[in-house]
C-alpha cells in the first residue's frame, strides 16, 4: 500500500539526511485535487501518521520517522494541519522554488539538450517535490531540453561471454564495430540507428540469414590471418543472434566501450556524442546515449559498485536489498557477501521459528523479543515488524492521576515489555474505568510515562486508564483511582484605595457561581461579599487595615450536588493615597575617596518614599498617580538606607559611578504610587597621572587633564584628619592655569598632607563631578638650627651648643665632629667625634643649650650631624645658624 510512497518520498528524504519533504502534500502523500473533503483529508493524514509510527520501530527509517512525527506535532500545535495551511505553504514554497528551478534548468540547457529520466527524478527531488513531473517537463521544454523517454536500456555487462573476444579480431581487421565486418566500414560510417535495433541509413539490418551467408562466403576464402579474424567476428555475431535482443545489446556494449575513455576522462556530453557520430551513430541518438552514459558513469564514480552496495546493505541489516543486488550479479561474484547473507537469513529463520513456538505455548512476550531480534537482523523486512506489532505488550504498572489547577496529570510505571518502542494511550472515562483503548475519550498517545489532560470536565468522577501497544494491538488497561476536578479561581486582581477594595478574577466556564468572603486580622467572623459577574466593590473597609479575601468556585455535579473548588486567598490593604515628594535635593560627597550622591527630602504626609534610579526621567509628570505595579516597573530600586536628619529631612546616600544617573522619588501607598521630583547627576572621568612634589612648605601637584573638563577641584587637609577632615582648603584650577603654572601650587605646611582631585564639568550652571582621586604627600623634615659659642668665666671657658627648631619635633642623637684643619666636615666620618648628644624633644622656637665636653679649636672645623645609626635621622635637618 505504501511501497510507491516509500520509494518516491521516504527513500529520497532518508538519503537527504532524514529531512522531511518541504511540500506537505508530498510529505503526507496527499493529492491536492482529491483532498478537499475535510474528513478525507483528516483520514489520510491520520493514516500516514500511523504508518510513520510503524516505521519508527525500524532502524532503517527510525530517524526519519522521528523527524516526521516531531514536525507533525509542531504543525498540530500551531493549528496548521489543514488543507488551507498546506495549500498556502505550497504556494509560498513554490514561489521561492521557481527561481531555483529556472536556474538549474538554465545550467542543464547550457550543458546538454536532453536529460535522462533519472536526472528528471533528481531534479524533481531537488525542488522538494513542489512541482509535478509534468510541470518539470514543461519547464525543461521551454529551455529546449527534452527528456530521454523511453530511456536507453543499457546492458549491465557483456550480453554473452564471447563478446569480450571481439576486440582482438576487430583490431586485426582495422574495424571499430562488428557490423563493419558484415557491411563494410564506409556503409557503417554513413550512419546507423540503435534505438529500435541496429539499422543502416540505407535500411539494411543484421539478420541471421545475412550472417550465415557471410560465413559461407568466408568459407571459400583463402586461409590467412584476416580470414581467421573475420571467422571469429561472424561466429560471435551468430552466437549473439540466437537469442532475442542479444545482438542489439552487443552493439550497444561495443559503442559504450568505444566511448568509455572519453567518458571516464570527463569529456563533455557533446564531445562524447561527436565521437559516437564519427562511428556512424545517428546524431540525435548519439547525444541521448552520451547523456545516458554520463549519468551512469556518475553513479559509478559516486561509489555505486555492486560489491560495496551489497556490503552496505548487509551492514545496515537490509537483507532484501542485499538479496536483490546479488540476484542481479553473476553467481560467482561477491562470494563473501553471499555467505554473509545466507548466515543472516538462517538466523532470521531460526528466530522466527522460535517465536512461533513461543506463541503456540502462550508466551507472547518471549515471542515479541524473538521477533524484535529477527527484525533487528532484517531491518527492511516489514513482515517481521508487522508480526511484532500484533503482539500486545504487558500493561503499564501503577497509574496515578492528580489535579494541577484545572488540568489532570497522569503518570504510570512503564510496561515490562522486552522490546523498545512501546507507546501508551491514555483514555478518560466517567463512571467506570475504560474497558478498551477505544472506549471513553482519548487524551493522548505517547512513549513517555506521563500525560496531561488539559480539558477534564469539572465536578465529574473521572477514571484515567492507560493501555500499551507495540503496533495496533493494545494491552489490557491499568487505571488510576477515581478523582474529581473542581478548578480553582485564577487571575485574581485586587485594587485597594482609601476606603474601598475592588476585585476581578477568572473562573472555569462551567462554574455556576463564585463565592467571595472577607475576613480581617482581628479574628472576627467572615463576611460574604456581594459580586456582580466577575467583579466586586467593597466599601465597608477601614483605611490602614489588612483584609483577606477568599474566592471559591461552585460547580454542579450530574446529580445536582454543589462542588466547591479549593479556596484562593488574596490580601488587600486600603490606604490613603500617596503624596508626591516635591522638595528633592541632592549633593555629591566624597567618603573614603569615593563619590557618594546624597539625596534628601521631607517625608510626605502619607505613603512610603522609594528612590528609583534610571537612565532618563520617568514618563509621568511630577504629582502623577499611577499604579504601584507601573511605578515599580520603572527603573531600578536605589541601594542604601534612608535615615532622618536633624533638619527634619530624610537622607539616603547612593554609591555612584561615572556616567549619568537619574533618581526619582516615588511615594507608595497600597496599590498606588505618586511620582515625585527627579534629580540628575552626571559623573565625569577622573584625572589621571597625578604627580606631587614638595618644595619646603609649598607643594606642586600635576595631572593629565581629562577631555571636556571645565576645571579640576583641588582640596587638601592635614593627613592626620583623614577620617573627618576639619581644616579643608579648596581651589578650582582651570586648564589654562594648569598649563601655564605647571600644575597647582598649594601651601601645605610642613606636615603630611592629603590632596583630593575632582574633575568638574559645568553645564547650564550645574556642576558634574568625577570620583575623587586622592594622593598623600609626606611632611618635610624639621629644620633644627644650631650655634656654637664660648661661654663661662675666663679660666673656666666652655663650648655651648644651642639647638632651635622651627616646629615641634623629636631630635635623634646628634654627633658633634671636629677637624683641626678648620675645614667644616661634610659627613660624620670626616672628622673626630668629640660628643654624641642623646635624643630629645624640641618645642618650636624654644632654644635648648648643651655644653660640649671639651674645647676645640678652630671652631670653623666643627659640625653637627644626626646619628647615622638612628631610625629617625631623616626627620630633621641640622643647619648651622651663625659663623664660629
Amino acid at each position: 500500500m505504501f511501497d510507491t510512497y516509500r520509494e518516491t518520498v521516504l527513500d529520497p528524504a532518508r538519503a537527504a539526511g532524514n529531512t522531511p519533504p518541504a511540500d506537505l502534500f508530498v510529505r503526507y502523500d496527499l493529492d491536492p485535487r482529491s483532498a478537499g473533503d475535510p474528513e478525507e483529508f483528516t483520514r489520510r493524514v491520520e493514516e500516514i501518521v500511523k504508518y510513520w509510527r510503524k516505521l519508527k520501530l525500524q532502524k532503517k527509517y527510525g530517524a526519519l520517522a522521528t523527524a516526521l512525527l516531531a514536525a507533525d506535532t509542531d504543525l498540530r500545535r500551531k493549528g496548521l494541519l489543514n488543507l488551507e495551511a498546506f495549500t498556502k505553504r505550497r504556494e509560498e514554497s513554490r514561489g521561492d522554488a521557481h527561481s531555483r528551478l529556472n536556474e538549474e534548468i538554465a545550467v542543464i540547457a547550457a550543458a546538454r539538450p536532453c536529460i535522462t529520466p533519472a536526472g528528471l527524478r533528481r531534479l524533481i527531488a531537488s525542488m522538494d517535490n513542489l512541482f509535478s513531473e509534468q510541470e518539470i517537463r514543461e519547464a525543461l521544454g521551454q529551455h529546449n531540453v527534452r527528456v530521454i523517454d523511453p530511456p536507453w536500456d543499457l546492458p549491465a555487462g557483456p550480453p554473452i561471454p564471447a563478446v569480450r573476444s571481439l576486440r582482438a579480431p576487430l583490431t586485426a581487421l582495422g574495424f571499430k564495430l562488428s557490423p563493419e565486418a558484415l557491411f563494410g566500414t564506409e556503409a557503417v560510417r554513413k550512419g546507423f540507428t540503435l534505438r529500435n535495433g541496429f539499422r543502416l541509413a540505407d535500411g539494411r539490418t543484421i539478420t541471421t540469414a545475412a550472417l550465415q551467408q557471410a560465413r559461407a562466403e568466408q568459407a571459400r576464402s583463402k586461409q590467412d590471418e584476416r580470414k581467421t579474424a573475420m571467422d571469429n567476428v561472424i561466429a560471435i555475431l551468430i552466437n549473439a543472434a540466437t537469442q532475442a535482443n542479444n545482438l542489439d545489446a552487443l552493439l550497444l556494449w561495443e559503442i559504450r566501450e568505444q566511448l568509455r575513455p572519453a567518458i571516464e576522462a570527463g569529456e563533455t556530453d557533446r564531445l562524447v556524442a561527436l565521437q559516437a557520430t564519427r562511428l556512424g551513430l545517428d546524431e540525435g541518438e548519439a547525444i541521448e546515449l552520451a547523456v545516458t552514459l554520463a549519468g551512469q558513469s556518475g553513479e559509478v564514480k559516486r561509489g555505486d559498485d555492486s560489491a560495496r552496495r551489497v556490503a552496505d546493505a548487509l551492514r545496515d541489516g537490509e537483507l532484501r536489498e542485499a538479496q536483490r543486488l546479488l540476484d542481479a550479479l553473476p553467481s560467482g561474484d561477491c562470494a563473501e557477501q553471499r555467505a554473509q547473507l545466507d548466515e543472516a537469513l538462517r538466523r532470521v529463520a531460526d528466530l522466527v521459528t522460535r517465536a512461533e513456538d513461543a506463541l503456540r505455548q502462550g508466551d507472547g512476550e518471549l515471542a515479541a523479543g524473538l521477533f524484535a531480534a529477527a527484525a533487528e537482523v532484517a531491518r527492511d523486512d516489514d513482515g517481521l515488524e508487522a508480526r511484532l506489532a500484533e503482539i500486545p505488550p504487558p500493561p503499564p504498572g501503577e497509574v496515578t492521576a492528580g489535579v494541577d489547577g484545572d488540568r489532570v496529570v497522569v503518570r504510570w510505571t512503564p510496561s515490562q515489555a522486552r522490546t523498545p518502542g512501546v507507546r501508551y494511550r491514555v483514555v478518560r472515562s466517567d463512571g467506570t474505568p475504560a474497558v478498551s483503548s477505544t472506549a471513553g475519550t482519548g487524551v493522548t498517545e505517547t512513549q513517555a510515562n506521563e500525560a496531561v489532560d488539559e480539558l477534564p470536565p469539572p465536578a465529574t468522577p473521572l477514571h484515567y486508564t492507560v493501555f500499551a501497544s507495540r503496533g495496533e494491538t493494545w494491552s489490557v488497561g491499568a487505571s488510576a483511582p477515581v478523582l474529581e476536578v473542581t478548578p480553582e479561581v485564577r487571575d485574581v486582581v485586587l485594587s485597594a484605595d482609601e476606603g474601598v477594595v475592588s476585585g476581578t478574577w477568572q473562573a472555569h466556564p462551567d462554574a455556576t457561581e463564585v463565592i467571595v468572603t472577607r475576613a480581617d486580622r482581628t479574628g472576627s467572623a467572615e463576611r460574604r461579599i456581594r459580586v456582580a459577574a466577575a467583579t466586586f466593590t467593597d466599601t465597608d473597609v477601614v483605611s490602614g487595615e489588612t483584609y483577606d479575601y477568599t474566592f471559591r468556585a461552585v460547580f454542579l455535579s450530574r446529580t445536582g450536588e454543589r462542588r466547591m473548588s479549593p479556596p484562593v486567598v488574596v490580601s488587600a490593604r486600603p490606604d490613603a493615597k500617596p503624596v508626591a515628594v516635591t522638595d528633592l535635593v541632592h549633593e555629591v560627597r566624597h567618603e573614603h575617596g569615593k563619590a557618594v550622591l546624597v539625596v534628601a527630602w521631607r517625608p510626605p504626609p502619607s505613603g512610603v518614599v522609594e528612590l528609583r534610579t534610571s537612565q532618563s526621567a520617568p514618563p509621568w509628570p511630577v504629582g502623577s498617580l499611577v499604579s504601584r505595579a507601573e511605578a515599580q516597573a520603572f527603573g531600578q530600586p536605589a541601594g542604601g538606607i534612608a535615615a532622618p536628619g536633624d533638619d527634619g529631612r530624610v537622607r539616603q546616600a547612593l554609591s555612584v559611578r561615572s556616567g549619568r544617573l537619574t533618581v526619582t522619588a516615588v511615594t507608595v501607598s497600597g496599590d498606588h504610587a505618586a511620582i515625585g521630583e527627579t534629580v540628575t547627576q552626571s559623573l565625569v572621568a577622573p584625572v589621571t597621572g597625578v604627580k606631587a612634589e614638595r618644595f619646603g612648605d609649598l607643594v606642586r601637584v600635576r595631572w593629565v587633564w581629562p577631555d571636556g573638563a571645565t576645571a579640576v577641584r583641588v582640596r587638601w587637609w592635614p593627613s592626620e584628619e583623614d577620617d573627618t577632615p576639619l581644616h579643608v582648603e579648596e581651589l578650582d584650577i582651570s586648564a589654562r592655569v594648569h598649563t601655564d603654572s605647571g600644575g597647582a601650587e598649594i601651601s601645605a605646611g610642613p606636615g603630611a598632607t592629603t590632596v583630593a582631585l575632582q574633575t568638574v564639568m559645568r553645564d547650564r550652571n550645574t556642576d558634574s563631578v568625577s570620583a575623587t582621586v586622592l594622593t598623600r604627600i609626606s611632611g618635610r623634615p624639621a629644620n633644627v638650627g644650631y650655634t656654637v659659642r664660648l661661654a663661662g668665666l675666663p679660666g673656666r671657658r666652655r663650648l655651648d651648643l644651642t639647638l632651635t627648631s622651627d616646629r615641634a619635633c623629636r631630635v635623634p642623637a646628634i654627633v658633634v665632629v671636629h677637624r683641626t684643619d678648620g675645614v667644616i666636615p661634610l659627613r660624620a666620618d670626616r672628622g673626630r667625634v668629640i660628643a654624641t648628644l642623646p635624643p630629645r624633644n624640641l618645642t618650636a622656637g624654644v632654644p635648648v643649650t648643651v655644653s660640649l665636653p671639651e674645647r676645640v679649636s678652630p671652631l670653623s672645623g666643627l659640625a653637627c650631624f644626626p646619628d647615622p645609626g638612628s631610625t629617625t635621622a631623616d626627620e630633621v635637618t641640622l643647619v648651622p645658624r651663625t659663623a664660629r
